[in-house]
């Protein structure tokens, strides 16, 4: 039986109005903060602010944030500013395109959601190919 796990978790601090951003804290795979003993391999930590712009067309979801590490986490992902931003047409309400810098190279994806899955495939640091579905499940 495999025993890996990861726990992430997202708190909102401040929700998006019309002329004021969003702005979150995330903690992502934070199983190395709490015991030395758990497995953690993807650890986030980050405060990031994001805006949405809406067009006649499409829409542009932007963010900009910065990553930081809380217990020399050698698994830690981001480290420094980083950002990107989603653009989607209209006329394609579940399709949309990702370009981002990760704080250490540029990435780009596409991305769709049916239902409670979302499907992403990409091209990681402009050079190699990603991909994979998970489920979205909102509490």
């Amino acid at each position: 039986l495999f025993m890996d796990r990861m726990m992430s978790m997202r708190i909102h601090l401040l929700e998006e109005k019309p002329n004021v951003p969003s702005v979150l804290v995330g903690f992502h795979d934070f199983g190395g903060i709490i015991s030395a003993s758990s497995n953690n391999y993807f650890g986030a930590n980050y405060l990031v602010v994001s805006k949405s712009i809406t067009f006649s067309r499409f829409s542009i979801d932007n963010s900009i944030g910065y990553g930081f590490d809380l217990k020399n986490d050698p698994s830690n992902t981001v480290d420094g500013f980083f950002g990107g931003m989603e653009i989607q047409l209209h006329q394609f309400e579940k399709v949309s395109w990702i370009i981002e810098f990760d704080s250490k190279r540029f990435n780009t994806a596409m991305k769709t959601e049916i239902g409670f899955l979302q499907c992403m495939a990409g091209v990681m640091g402009m050079k190699y190919f990603s991909g994979g579905c998970s489920v979205r499940v909102e509490l």
